[in-house]
């Protein structure tokens, strides 16, 4: 009787030592999930603030069409981004004559 009581101990103990382990490991997890999420929390008020922005924007865009015209600005639009491409091409160009010649 008394090694049995001494057997169910040591299994006991074992047990217990086992659960104390997984509960060790599940605070850890706990912890570190934690942490994410308050990662995640931070990210996403940045994309809040920045989708804000962007309404922002695009009110003060549809206040300056109304004061100046939609052709107007269009017409502002697409020269602003034709002499951005002619800016890019340039720049393409000048590193290729850049490294033939500096080799």
């Amino acid at each position: 009787m008394v090694i049995k009581l001494k057997e169910l101990v040591k299994s006991l103990i074992t047990s217990c030592a086992s659960l104390a382990e997984q509960v060790r490991s599940l605070t850890d997890k706990v912890k570190q999930q934690a942490l994410d999420i308050d990662w995640y929390k931070g990210k996403l008020l940045e994309q809040a603030n920045i989708a804000e922005k962007f309404q922002e924007q695009a009110a003060d865009l549809e206040r300056v069409k109304l004061y100046a015209g939609a052709d107007k600005v269009q017409e502002m639009v697409e020269a602003i981004k034709t002499i951005e491409r002619l800016d890019r091409e340039q720049k393409r160009i000048q590193r290729s004559y850049d490294n033939r010649h500096y080799r």
